[in-house]
């Protein structure tokens, strides 16, 4: 059961990569919600301490191509939602590294 959660954490951000990279001025409210509703997977998927235990390096590894954004968060709308994922990542796993 365990391992299925990095699958489903792996195409979660896979997903918000590609809405992003499709955003369009057209559906851009779509998107954003879209958005918004991965970013609250990945935000209940680190809350749990049970995966943070099982899978801290995995987990963080998988966050990184979202972490990139925050180099220029205007051009994204889940700036926040990546520091609150980010914030709840350290408080869970009691360390910050280097990723």
């Amino acid at each position: 059961m365990h391992e299925q959660i990095l699958n489903v954490f792996d195409a979660v951000v896979l997903r918000v990569l590609q809405e992003q990279q499709n955003k369009s001025p057209a559906t851009n409210d779509q998107t954003n919600m879209r958005i918004g509703k991965c970013m609250n997977i990945l935000r209940m998927i680190v809350e749990k301490q049970e995966y943070i235990s099982a899978f801290p390096q995995q987990l963080e590894e998988k966050l990184m191509p979202l972490y990139l954004y925050m180099g220029n968060p205007s051009v994204i709308s889940f700036d926040e939602d990546i520091l609150i994922i980010l914030k709840g990542f350290i408080k869970k796993s009691q360390r910050v590294t280097q990723v």
